[in-house]
């Protein structure tokens, strides 16, 4: 697969740039670390030339935009996408990662040539769908933060030393944070407001910077911008952040602060309630007025000068919620599984299986997998479970209880369901029940399904080898041993289960997802 990032604002390494810039080369070399889609590259208006971002490629944009463009299977494209307008190949996927608050109009006429929109959070992803996007569209990948590079400080820092960082523009509110400020020097005569960043972050005019130069009160220092490999040792130097912008979309300053033990108070506004505790790791307030941040502000001083744990939860709240890694993971998955669902119609993948046409593709719980509708995470190991636990239940009254439990609703109620507290009662009625040469199929299903989502994933291989000699070219049990073995770290049997599996099943949508994704692991290996 090759996959290409294109931002219109991006910076080439080495400048100043902002968190939007930063939230996209971090999630494109996180996909170029883990190797598993192929080669990623980023570019954007302001590329100037080619190198390289944790093993992603940053290259210019060339004068042939449009047969440079569909050259790539897929195109990760940014929020304000001014420019990007350009024939749609029928081969290739757009993902809107829309990492402002309001869809533009741009994104707007965009939107049916789409075929995935990325949230910041559930308050996004409910924001965007009031603008008219369908929610079956629209995946939640936060931005993310390394806490290798952004970590805790020292916890002894002096509780009256805030700062800011972005780009010094009218809607991040500074001019209000500077008049605040002045209101907390009366009450903490010692308190000092660092200022990191520049209008020409946003490449805007530099005319209100120069204002808030004109007017800024005693205790207020410009710093201008700053590289990003020095953010990290002043979140941990300085004690709180103010983040008193008109709204945001989400706020990485904010989770980076937090995960070096610096304490936001920001304006709620947008999305930002969704990178924080409040109260707890951080603090709210609205609406933007000089009152209410001093007000904020001074309850933050107070707080964190009596209160040393408070730090400690932000780090650990930034650390857990919003790991890099776990957004990088999400996007990979959402990427494999656009192409692999394009790849089902027929013709030849990657490796050079043939796919055979009219794919049956697997229904589960009414969910039937598309590029525009991709399978839930679930559902490769609950496909065909819901019909075995319907071709059971007769015989047991608490498999009963539980379809009834989870009537109408998806995979994931039916998998808690499963799992819940009288999973061992079932288990052991299920193996009671594998003796009996009917409806062996089913029960092994649905017990080599409650040993696989417990763990015990060579216990259910076993189950399901048990079955595969009865029922040799059964393409689910087929299938569900090569997840086994995938799982247990053998690829090639895994291969051998899942071919199987599609040549009894051509199509089978499930399979096809995870023998590509073993197909692209094998294609890093050799590389």
């Amino acid at each position: 697969m090759s996959v290409l990032f294109y931002y219109p604002n991006f910076h080439n390494t080495g400048k100043p740039f902002g968190g939007t810039n930063r939230a996209f080369s971090e999630m494109a070399s996180g996909l170029a670390r883990r190797a598993a889609l192929g080669p990623i590259h980023i570019t954007g208006d302001y590329v100037s030339r080619e190198e390289h971002i944790g093993g992603a490629k940053v290259i210019p944009m060339p004068e042939h935009v449009n047969s440079f463009l569909s050259a790539y299977e897929v195109i990760v494209v940014a929020s304000h996408l001014r420019g990007f307008f350009y024939p749609k190949p029928p081969h290739q996927k757009w993902v809107l990662c829309q990492h402002s608050w309001d869809l533009g109009e741009p994104e707007r006429k965009l939107h049916p040539d789409i075929a995935a929109v990325v949230a910041l959070s559930d308050l996004h992803k409910q924001h965007i769908i009031e603008q008219g996007i369908p929610a079956n569209k629209i995946s939640v990948i936060s931005n993310g933060v390394d806490p290798r590079i952004f970590k805790a400080g020292p916890e002894n820092r002096s509780p009256t030393s805030l700062m800011f960082a972005g780009a010094f523009v009218k809607c991040k509110g500074i001019h209000i944070l500077l008049e605040a400020f002045q209101l907390i020097r009366e009450r903490h005569s010692d308190a000092q407001l660092h200022l990191y960043g520049s209008a020409a972050m946003w490449h805007d005019s530099d005319e209100y910077e120069q204002s808030l130069l004109r007017n800024a009160p005693p205790g207020v220092q410009f710093h201008g911008p700053v590289d990003i490999s020095k953010m990290p040792g002043l979140f941990q130097k300085h004690s709180i952040v103010c983040i008193p912008s008109d709204i945001e979309s989400f706020s990485l300053v904010s989770i980076e602060a937090q995960a070096c033990g610096c304490i936001p108070v920001a304006h709620d506004a947008g999305g930002i309630a969704a990178t924080m505790k409040p109260g707890e790791t951080g603090f709210l307030y609205s609406p933007n007025t000089v009152k209410n941040l001093a007000e904020t502000i001074l309850l933050a001083i107070d707080k964190v000068s009596r209160d040393a744990e408070m730090r400690r939860q932000a780090v650990t709240f930034a650390g857990n919620q919003f790991h890099i890694e776990h957004s990088v993971q999400h996007l990979e998955a959402l990427l494999s599984t656009l192409v692999s669902a394009r790849r089902l119609p027929g013709g030849i993948n990657d490796t050079g299986d043939a796919r055979l046409n009219n794919p049956e593709r697997a229904t589960v719980q009414g969910h039937t997998p598309t590029p525009e509708n991709p399978p839930e995470p679930e559902a490769l190991v609950l496909v065909d479970i819901q019909p075995a636990l319907e071709a059971i239940a007769p015989e047991c009254p608490l498999i009963q209880s539980i379809l009834q439990g989870a009537a109408g609703s998806g995979p994931k109620t039916l998998a808690g369901a499963l799992t819940g507290n009288q999973s061992d009662e079932l288990e052991a009625f299920l193996e009671k029940r594998l003796e009996s040469p009917s409806l062996s199929r089913e029960t092994a299903l649905v017990l080599g399904h409650l040993h696989f989502v417990h763990g015990r994933i060579g216990q259910a291989a076993r189950v399901y080898s048990q079955q595969a000699r009865n029922t040799p070219d059964d393409p689910e049990i087929n299938f569900q041993l090569g997840l086994c073995f995938f799982t247990l770290g053998d690829p090639g049997t895994a291969k051998n289960f899942l071919k199987r599996a599609i040549r009894h099943r051509p199509g089978h949508f499930n399979a096809i997802v995870l023998l590509d994704r073993i197909d692209a692991e094998d294609l890093r290996s050799a590389g």
